[in-house]
């Protein structure tokens, strides 16, 4: 759009959210390029008669640097003037479309997060299906539909295949699911829970991932 071409940042808009992303050599260049996106912004809606809930702004700092603790404290005390307001860097991980993006992008809290929120989803099915007694067909398609859906959400932006601890980590609730499935014991052998419960394997999981990311950059 034309507007990034005059700012010289990367704009995406989602629904009614509006988000810049600028790069630069230092902290003083990214917040310069910011509030030239900002003041860009405010008078592209004011031009349209709109108006941005400016309460809701949010600013996160993401860096290649390691070992950066002492500098990062430094630069997330830079300010970003948006209006009549000044913006800081946000110092706890930014969650934004359901993605919860640390300093670093290594997506570690987001993983650790959808591991959690699938293993509560998996609980409530459990007492679902033991109060409705549903056969292993239809739970298998409401754990593929809604519990695996819930751990994989936003998998493409960390799948790594040298990632062997993660994928250990989708295999957890991935056995969950069979025995579930299958009413089995914990010490049924991990190839029969997945034979049977017709569920796919994490190292399958991932692979599928890597391809669909392989595909979709033109591999």
């Amino acid at each position: 759009m034309w507007l990034e071409e005059r700012v010289q940042a990367e704009g995406l808009a989602f629904v009614d959210d509006l988000g810049w992303v600028a790069t630069g050599k230092d902290i003083n260049q990214v917040v310069q390029t910011l509030q030239a996106c900002a003041a860009e912004s405010i008078e592209w809606a004011s031009r349209r008669d709109l108006q941005f809930d400016t309460a809701k702004k949010e600013a996160a700092l993401f860096t290649r640097r390691k070992g950066h603790k002492k500098h990062q404290r430094l630069e997330l005390t830079a300010k970003i003037k948006v209006w009549n307001d000044l913006v800081r860097f946000n110092p706890e991980v930014t969650r934004w479309l359901g993605v919860s993006m640390d300093a670093h992008l290594t997506l570690k809290v987001h993983h650790n997060r959808c591991i959690e929120k699938a293993r509560g989803a998996e609980a409530r099915l459990c007492s679902l299906t033991r109060m409705q007694d549903i056969v292993p067909e239809r739970v298998r398609a409401v754990q593929i539909a809604y519990v695996q859906a819930v751990v994989l959400y936003g998998s493409e932006l960390w799948w790594d295949p040298r990632e062997i601890g993660r994928r250990e980590d989708l295999q957890l609730p991935l056995n969950q699911q069979a025995r579930s499935t299958l009413g089995a014991l914990l010490t049924t052998p991990m190839g029969a829970l997945m034979r049977e419960s017709g569920l796919t394997p994490a190292p399958v999981v991932t692979a599928q991932i890597g391809m669909r990311i392989f595909r979709d950059n033109g591999g």
